[in-house]
């Protein structure tokens, strides 16, 4: 078999097995519901944290738009909202950066260990809590 007909073959082979790897890599967090609640497998932990920070995430950004919201008003004599809302939009971009970032380093330090997704989505987790804390008292008027 000539050189170049190998390498075609070789593409071709590489080429149709790409949907195989790329389904690997998004199983582990595919669906929750085929695991059952007292599975402690990792893949079902990963499962579970997901969801739950995928609800965080919604509960952070319904909390992010009520204070938006609340802080939609005309520059006044009692506060420059216009300027409130600049900053707490950079404050927010600011605050995913460090999120993400925090948390991508436990994550790197548990590199090696089958953990280390669970490690990342807790962090996750518990960042976007406390957050969501921060962001409820602004509409409470802490």
């Amino acid at each position: 078999m000539s050189r170049v007909l190998s390498r075609s073959i070789s593409l071709r082979l590489m080429l149709l097995s790409l949907p195989l790897v790329a389904g690997a890599f998004v199983s582990p967090f595919a669906s929750a519901q085929s695991c059952p609640a007292d599975d402690e497998t990792t893949m079902c932990m990963n499962q579970r944290l997901s969801r739950e920070f995928a609800a965080a995430d919604k509960k952070l950004n319904l909390s992010y738009q009520k204070l938006m919201k609340q802080l939609a008003g005309p520059k006044s004599d009692d506060a420059d909202y216009p300027a409130v809302r600049a900053s707490l939009i950079d404050a927010q971009r600011n605050w995913v950066a460090f999120r993400d970032s925090d948390c991508k380093g436990q994550y790197m330090l548990n590199i090696g260990g089958t953990l280390r997704d669970a490690v990342y989505l807790t962090c996750k987790i518990d960042r976007t809590n406390v957050r969501i804390k921060q962001l409820d008292r602004w509409t409470q008027g802490d």
